[in-house]
């Protein structure tokens, strides 16, 4: 009995991951590039590998896991999930092209995670408003 019934519940784990698998697979490689974005301009190397690398390997680890537990917990955050790993990318891309902003970033944690989490809210509107445009409309995550 009890046996089967921990058979069902990570058969059911496995089938939300499964059915979420673009939504992890888009949260990851972004974190791993906005890893590697914010720290290229620093000439470090940690473990034999670049400071971006690392720092892209550990962000992708991290969200990775991260996204991965949200989706089986609450799969109804995958659209917030898509939408902050949007948003941390396109704020390591913004940090790219303005120094002062990255290096405000990388030293303050709070304002890091503002920017992201408001950025997340902003992609989420958008895609609400061009959802509702006619001919505009982009593909819905559940």
């Amino acid at each position: 009995m009890m046996l089967q019934l921990a058979r069902t519940l990570f058969a059911h784990l496995r089938r939300r991951l499964r059915d979420n698998r673009r939504v992890l697979a888009i949260a990851t490689l972004l974190a791993f590039a906005a890893g590697g974005l914010m720290y290229l301009r620093y000439d470090a190397v940690v473990f034999g590998m670049p400071l971006a690398v690392f720092t892209g390997l550990t962000y992708a680890v991290v969200v990775g896991t991260a996204a991965a537990i949200t989706l089986v917990v609450l799969p109804t955050l995958a659209a917030m999930i898509e939408a902050v790993a949007l948003s941390r990318f396109a704020v390591a891309l913004a940090a790219a092209g303005f120094p002062d902003f990255g290096q405000a970033l990388v030293t303050s944690p709070m304002l890091s995670a503002t920017t992201i989490v408001l950025g997340a809210v902003v992609v989420r509107r958008l895609r609400r408003h061009i959802g509702r445009a006619p001919g505009l409309a982009l593909p819905q995550t559940a």
